[in-house]
């Protein structure tokens, strides 16, 4: 979400992440525009995006926890977020 994505809204269709069952990844779509990734899981039971938000600092998923904003994570156009939450690792290219 955010503005790489295009815009702020929760649960927007077009910015949900693929299971690969075989590679057992998470994938983001490509990212529309320059700017930091934001990324959260969404469940009925968290009551707000950013209480269940996480980023890929090296190839480590760090979370959010009940901390304030996490340091911004740039990227740019076209790239793509690829999740292995298995063993907590990440890659954004």
């Amino acid at each position: 979400m955010g503005d790489t994505f295009g815009d702020w809204d929760k649960d927007k269709a077009s910015n949900l992440f693929t299971v690969n069952l075989e590679t057992r990844t998470v994938v983001s779509p490509p990212t529309t525009t320059n700017g930091n990734l934001r990324m959260y899981v969404s469940h009925p039971w968290i009551p707000d995006w950013w209480q269940a938000e996480f980023n890929v600092y090296g190839t480590t998923i760090e979370y959010r926890n009940d901390g304030g904003d996490q340091a911004a994570v740039a990227v740019t156009a076209g790239q793509v977020a690829t999740l292995h939450f298995d063993d907590n690792t990440g890659s954004i290219k």
